[in-house]
């Protein structure tokens, strides 16, 4: 167990350093810090976050040099990196994405990967719908609160 004069080090050290985010787990404790003003995740930080935007979006389909008007979409919900960490978008290197573009996710469904200190973190949807947007590359360096995906 960490002394109460080393957690307190410990704050201080990462106060005084670049680091944003540390998730510190032993057999016995688990310590989370963040300099986020807003640090809705340190309870639970494996999780995922989502916001749900409602500005609507006007878009047109372009099909043989012809340009078709849509109606008005909403935005989706917008799942949010919970670690710092490196995105991957697919099991291993040589499978395929877990999710595409298109691909309808239900809750519950891995997203992608983000790997923290060595450790695999799965990132799965607490949402159902379709995947509109991926916003990162395989192997990108993601913050936490980063946008990875937005799910409609």
């Amino acid at each position: 167990m960490m002394s109460f004069e080393k957690i307190k080090e410990l704050i201080q050290l990462v106060n005084q350093s670049e680091m944003m985010y540390v998730d510190i787990k032993t057999d016995d404790m688990h310590i989370t810090l963040s300099k986020r003003e807003q640090a809705d995740l340190v309870h639970a930080p494996l999780s995922h976050s989502q916001t749900q935007t409602d500005s609507k979006q006007e878009i047109s389909v372009v099909t043989n040099d012809e340009t078709i008007p849509t109606q008005a979409i909403s935005q989706g919900n917008i799942i949010e990196s919970p670690l710092v960490g490196v995105a991957y978008l697919s099991p291993a290197p040589d499978l395929s994405p877990f999710k595409q573009v298109g691909d309808t996710v239900a809750v519950g469904d891995v997203l992608c990967i983000v790997e923290a200190m060595k450790i695999m973190n799965e990132i799965k949807s607490d949402v159902a719908g379709v995947v509109t947007e991926i916003m990162v590359d395989n192997q990108q360096i993601v913050e936490f609160g980063q946008p990875l995906f937005r799910i409609l």
